[in-house]
Protein backbone atom coordinates (compact mmCIF):
# COMPACT_ATOMS: atom_id res chain seq x y z
CA UNK A 1 0.00 0.00 0.00
CA UNK A 2 1.75 2.86 -0.74
CA UNK A 3 1.14 6.14 0.54
CA UNK A 4 -0.41 9.15 -1.05
CA UNK A 5 1.59 12.31 -1.54
CA UNK A 6 -0.50 15.55 0.21
CA UNK A 7 0.13 18.88 -1.07
CA UNK A 8 0.58 21.31 1.60
CA UNK A 9 1.49 24.45 -1.13
CA UNK A 10 2.62 24.79 -4.75
CA UNK A 11 3.89 28.22 -3.73
CA UNK A 12 7.52 28.78 -4.55
CA UNK A 13 7.97 30.94 -1.79
CA UNK A 14 6.16 28.76 0.97
CA UNK A 15 7.67 29.23 4.39
CA UNK A 16 5.30 27.58 7.33
CA UNK A 17 1.20 27.15 7.52
CA UNK A 18 -0.43 26.28 10.72
CA UNK A 19 -3.72 24.56 11.52
CA UNK A 20 -5.76 24.55 14.85
CA UNK A 21 -8.62 22.03 15.60
CA UNK A 22 -10.11 22.29 18.56
CA UNK A 23 -12.56 19.05 19.47
CA UNK A 24 -15.34 20.53 21.85
CA UNK A 25 -18.47 18.02 23.10
CA UNK A 26 -19.41 15.29 20.77
CA UNK A 27 -18.09 12.26 19.18
CA UNK A 28 -15.35 12.26 16.63
CA UNK A 29 -13.96 9.81 14.15
CA UNK A 30 -10.69 10.99 13.12
CA UNK A 31 -9.09 8.82 10.30
CA UNK A 32 -6.64 10.23 7.82
CA UNK A 33 -5.21 8.27 5.26
CA UNK A 34 -1.90 6.41 4.40
CA UNK A 35 -0.08 9.47 3.20
CA UNK A 36 3.06 11.51 3.24
CA UNK A 37 4.39 15.22 2.71
CA UNK A 38 7.74 17.18 1.08
CA UNK A 39 7.30 19.29 4.13
CA UNK A 40 8.34 18.85 7.86
CA UNK A 41 4.98 18.34 9.88
CA UNK A 42 4.87 19.30 13.69
CA UNK A 43 1.92 17.88 15.42
CA UNK A 44 1.11 18.43 18.71
CA UNK A 45 -1.74 16.86 20.47
CA UNK A 46 -3.20 18.69 23.62
CA UNK A 47 -5.13 16.20 25.35
CA UNK A 48 -4.16 16.30 29.25
CA UNK A 49 -7.40 14.57 30.36
CA UNK A 50 -6.66 11.46 28.01
CA UNK A 51 -9.88 11.48 25.98
CA UNK A 52 -8.75 10.79 22.85
CA UNK A 53 -8.03 7.44 22.19
CA UNK A 54 -6.78 5.74 19.09
CA UNK A 55 -3.62 4.90 16.84
CA UNK A 56 -0.73 6.36 14.85
CA UNK A 57 0.97 4.77 11.94
CA UNK A 58 4.57 6.25 11.41
CA UNK A 59 6.64 4.62 8.73
CA UNK A 60 6.68 0.97 10.43
CA UNK A 61 5.79 1.99 14.26
CA UNK A 62 2.19 1.99 15.58
CA UNK A 63 1.96 4.14 18.99
CA UNK A 64 -1.33 4.61 20.99
CA UNK A 65 -2.86 8.03 21.04
CA UNK A 66 -3.79 9.07 24.68
CA UNK A 67 -3.17 11.58 26.38
CA UNK A 68 -0.72 14.78 24.99
CA UNK A 69 1.97 14.10 22.16
CA UNK A 70 4.24 16.12 20.37
CA UNK A 71 5.67 14.50 16.90
CA UNK A 72 7.57 15.79 14.21
CA UNK A 73 7.29 14.23 10.88
CA UNK A 74 10.46 14.96 8.46
CA UNK A 75 9.87 15.06 4.56
CA UNK A 76 8.64 11.80 3.10
CA UNK A 77 7.37 10.17 6.19
CA UNK A 78 4.62 7.91 5.89
CA UNK A 79 2.21 8.34 8.53
CA UNK A 80 -2.06 7.67 9.45
CA UNK A 81 -4.31 8.61 12.50
CA UNK A 82 -7.16 6.35 13.29
CA UNK A 83 -8.83 7.99 16.66
CA UNK A 84 -12.01 8.56 17.73
CA UNK A 85 -13.58 10.25 21.43
CA UNK A 86 -16.54 11.26 22.74
CA UNK A 87 -15.81 14.63 24.44
CA UNK A 88 -18.12 16.37 27.03
CA UNK A 89 -18.80 19.40 28.27
CA UNK A 90 -15.59 19.29 29.92
CA UNK A 91 -13.34 18.12 27.64
CA UNK A 92 -11.19 19.97 25.49
CA UNK A 93 -8.79 18.38 23.05
CA UNK A 94 -6.21 20.51 20.97
CA UNK A 95 -4.43 19.68 17.94
CA UNK A 96 -2.49 21.96 15.97
CA UNK A 97 -0.35 20.79 12.77
CA UNK A 98 2.51 22.83 11.73
CA UNK A 99 3.97 22.44 8.89
CA UNK A 100 6.94 23.88 7.47
CA UNK A 101 9.41 23.94 3.97
CA UNK A 102 12.87 22.27 3.84
CA UNK A 103 13.86 24.29 1.28
CA UNK A 104 13.26 27.90 2.93
CA UNK A 105 15.32 26.37 6.08
CA UNK A 106 18.16 25.49 4.46
CA UNK A 107 17.62 28.62 3.03
CA UNK A 108 17.70 30.31 6.49
CA UNK A 109 20.58 28.01 7.66
CA UNK A 110 23.00 29.59 4.86
CA UNK A 111 21.97 33.33 6.19
CA UNK A 112 22.13 32.52 9.96
CA UNK A 113 24.74 29.73 10.80
CA UNK A 114 23.80 29.78 13.78
CA UNK A 115 20.34 27.58 12.64
CA UNK A 116 22.69 24.59 11.89
CA UNK A 117 22.68 23.46 15.39
CA UNK A 118 19.07 22.06 14.61
CA UNK A 119 20.16 20.20 11.70
CA UNK A 120 21.05 16.81 13.74
CA UNK A 121 17.47 16.97 15.06
CA UNK A 122 15.76 17.53 11.93
CA UNK A 123 17.59 14.69 9.85
CA UNK A 124 16.48 12.27 12.86
CA UNK A 125 13.25 13.38 12.24
CA UNK A 126 13.42 10.98 8.90
CA UNK A 127 12.54 8.22 11.57
CA UNK A 128 9.54 10.30 13.54
CA UNK A 129 10.41 11.92 16.63
CA UNK A 130 8.31 11.69 19.74
CA UNK A 131 8.96 14.79 22.83
CA UNK A 132 9.07 14.47 25.95
CA UNK A 133 6.20 16.21 28.26
CA UNK A 134 8.31 19.57 29.33
CA UNK A 135 9.07 20.20 25.38
CA UNK A 136 4.93 19.31 24.79
CA UNK A 137 4.12 22.08 27.64
CA UNK A 138 6.50 24.57 26.00
CA UNK A 139 5.22 23.98 22.67
CA UNK A 140 1.87 23.91 23.71
CA UNK A 141 2.28 27.84 24.76
CA UNK A 142 4.21 28.76 22.20
CA UNK A 143 1.95 27.65 19.53
CA UNK A 144 -1.25 29.27 21.28
CA UNK A 145 -1.55 32.38 19.64
CA UNK A 146 0.55 31.66 16.91
CA UNK A 147 -1.90 32.61 14.12
CA UNK A 148 -2.86 35.82 15.69
CA UNK A 149 0.69 37.18 15.79
CA UNK A 150 2.93 38.91 13.09
CA UNK A 151 4.40 37.14 10.49
CA UNK A 152 8.12 38.36 12.80
CA UNK A 153 6.83 37.09 15.93
CA UNK A 154 5.56 34.03 14.37
CA UNK A 155 9.20 33.56 12.92
CA UNK A 156 10.68 34.09 16.22
CA UNK A 157 8.33 31.67 17.98
CA UNK A 158 9.53 29.26 14.84
CA UNK A 159 12.82 29.52 16.16
CA UNK A 160 12.18 29.36 19.68
CA UNK A 161 10.32 26.03 18.28
CA UNK A 162 13.24 24.68 16.97
CA UNK A 163 15.49 25.42 19.44
CA UNK A 164 13.32 23.58 22.42
CA UNK A 165 13.28 20.38 19.80
CA UNK A 166 16.66 20.21 19.32
CA UNK A 167 17.34 20.54 23.07
CA UNK A 168 14.87 17.70 24.11
CA UNK A 169 17.02 14.57 25.49
CA UNK A 170 13.47 12.54 25.75
CA UNK A 171 13.48 13.02 22.23
CA UNK A 172 12.97 9.05 20.87
CA UNK A 173 12.72 8.32 17.24
CA UNK A 174 9.52 6.08 16.26
CA UNK A 175 9.55 4.18 13.19
CA UNK A 176 13.23 1.32 13.05
CA UNK A 177 14.31 2.38 9.81
CA UNK A 178 14.29 5.64 7.62
CA UNK A 179 11.70 6.24 5.22
CA UNK A 180 11.45 5.92 1.71
CA UNK A 181 9.68 9.01 -0.32
CA UNK A 182 12.65 11.43 -0.11
CA UNK A 183 15.42 12.08 -1.99
CA UNK A 184 18.80 14.34 -0.79
CA UNK A 185 19.58 17.60 -3.26
CA UNK A 186 21.78 15.28 -5.57
CA UNK A 187 22.39 15.47 -9.95
CA UNK A 188 19.76 14.80 -11.46
CA UNK A 189 21.63 11.35 -12.87
CA UNK A 190 22.15 10.06 -8.94
CA UNK A 191 18.40 10.77 -8.19
CA UNK A 192 17.47 8.97 -11.50
CA UNK A 193 20.18 5.81 -10.31
CA UNK A 194 18.16 5.69 -6.58
CA UNK A 195 14.56 6.03 -8.48
CA UNK A 196 15.79 2.95 -10.77
CA UNK A 197 16.62 1.38 -7.60
CA UNK A 198 13.76 1.80 -5.61
CA UNK A 199 11.09 0.51 -8.68
CA UNK A 200 13.30 -2.62 -9.30
CA UNK A 201 12.93 -3.67 -5.57
CA UNK A 202 9.02 -2.33 -5.66
CA UNK A 203 8.91 -4.60 -8.90
CA UNK A 204 10.50 -7.59 -7.71
CA UNK A 205 10.52 -8.07 -3.73
CA UNK A 206 8.44 -11.19 -3.87
CA UNK A 207 11.17 -12.91 -5.53
CA UNK A 208 14.96 -13.92 -4.50
CA UNK A 209 17.10 -10.64 -5.45
CA UNK A 210 21.08 -10.56 -5.80
CA UNK A 211 22.86 -7.78 -5.46
CA UNK A 212 24.91 -8.77 -8.79
CA UNK A 213 21.59 -8.87 -10.52
CA UNK A 214 20.35 -5.29 -9.04
CA UNK A 215 23.63 -3.91 -10.23
CA UNK A 216 23.18 -5.30 -13.87
CA UNK A 217 19.74 -3.34 -13.91
CA UNK A 218 21.44 -0.34 -12.83
CA UNK A 219 23.77 -1.25 -15.76
CA UNK A 220 26.23 -0.04 -12.29
CA UNK A 221 29.37 -2.18 -10.45
CA UNK A 222 27.95 -4.02 -7.38
CA UNK A 223 30.65 -1.40 -5.22
CA UNK A 224 28.60 1.56 -6.76
CA UNK A 225 25.26 -0.33 -5.81
CA UNK A 226 26.75 -0.88 -2.90
CA UNK A 227 27.90 2.80 -1.73
CA UNK A 228 24.53 3.75 -3.54
CA UNK A 229 22.81 2.25 -0.76
CA UNK A 230 24.71 3.25 2.29
CA UNK A 231 24.35 7.35 0.93
CA UNK A 232 20.71 7.37 0.02
CA UNK A 233 18.76 4.64 1.98
CA UNK A 234 21.49 4.97 4.87
CA UNK A 235 21.61 0.74 4.73
CA UNK A 236 22.94 -1.79 2.94
CA UNK A 237 21.53 -3.42 -0.07
CA UNK A 238 20.04 -6.45 2.19
CA UNK A 239 19.44 -4.31 5.17
CA UNK A 240 17.12 -2.72 2.84
CA UNK A 241 15.45 -5.15 1.23
CA UNK A 242 14.71 -6.79 4.37
CA UNK A 243 12.86 -4.34 5.61
CA UNK A 244 11.22 -3.63 3.00
CA UNK A 245 9.80 -6.85 2.69
CA UNK A 246 8.48 -6.84 6.34
CA UNK A 247 7.33 -3.07 5.92
CA UNK A 248 5.28 -4.95 2.61
CA UNK A 249 4.37 -7.72 5.81
CA UNK A 250 2.62 -5.04 8.05
CA UNK A 251 0.23 -3.36 5.30
CA UNK A 252 -0.92 -6.63 4.09
CA UNK A 253 -1.27 -7.61 8.14
CA UNK A 254 -3.18 -4.45 8.33
CA UNK A 255 -5.15 -4.53 5.42
CA UNK A 256 -5.67 -8.12 4.74
CA UNK A 257 -7.52 -11.16 6.08
CA UNK A 258 -4.58 -12.90 4.33
CA UNK A 259 -3.06 -16.21 6.92
CA UNK A 260 0.46 -14.93 7.97
CA UNK A 261 2.02 -18.24 5.90
CA UNK A 262 0.51 -16.59 2.78
CA UNK A 263 1.55 -13.13 3.50
CA UNK A 264 5.28 -14.34 4.06
CA UNK A 265 5.40 -16.05 0.53
CA UNK A 266 4.02 -12.95 -0.49
CA UNK A 267 6.51 -10.64 0.72
CA UNK A 268 9.70 -12.96 -0.64
CA UNK A 269 10.04 -14.97 2.33
CA UNK A 270 9.80 -18.71 1.74
CA UNK A 271 10.53 -19.99 5.32
CA UNK A 272 7.64 -19.24 7.53
CA UNK A 273 10.32 -19.40 10.97
CA UNK A 274 12.60 -16.90 9.13
CA UNK A 275 9.64 -14.74 8.76
CA UNK A 276 8.18 -14.70 12.11
CA UNK A 277 11.57 -14.37 13.77
CA UNK A 278 12.64 -11.31 11.35
CA UNK A 279 9.41 -9.85 11.82
CA UNK A 280 10.19 -9.75 16.01
CA UNK A 281 13.58 -8.60 15.64
CA UNK A 282 12.41 -5.66 13.59
CA UNK A 283 9.19 -5.24 15.73
CA UNK A 284 9.79 -6.22 18.82
CA UNK A 285 5.85 -8.78 18.49
CA UNK A 286 4.82 -11.33 16.48
CA UNK A 287 3.12 -10.78 13.03
CA UNK A 288 0.01 -12.44 15.19
CA UNK A 289 0.43 -9.86 17.96
CA UNK A 290 1.04 -6.90 15.19
CA UNK A 291 -2.60 -8.05 13.76
CA UNK A 292 -4.64 -8.30 17.12
CA UNK A 293 -2.94 -4.65 17.68
CA UNK A 294 -4.58 -3.00 14.69
CA UNK A 295 -7.93 -4.44 16.06
CA UNK A 296 -8.29 -3.20 19.30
Amino acid sequence: MKPNIETISSADDFRWSMKDYRLVEGHYEINCGWHYHQEYELVLYYDPRCAYRGKLFVGDHIMDMGGSQLILLGPGVPHMVTASTDLYRSDVVHQKILWFSPRWLEQCGRVIPELRTVEQMLKRSNRGLCFGAQTIERVASLLENFANVSPARQFAHFIQLLLLLTEDKEAKPLSVRSHEYRLQDEPDAVVARVEQARRYIAKNYQNPIQLKELAKALHMSESSVYRLFERHFEESFVEHLRLYRLGKACELLATTNRAIALIAEDVGFNNLSNFNRQFKEVKKMTPSHFRKLLSE
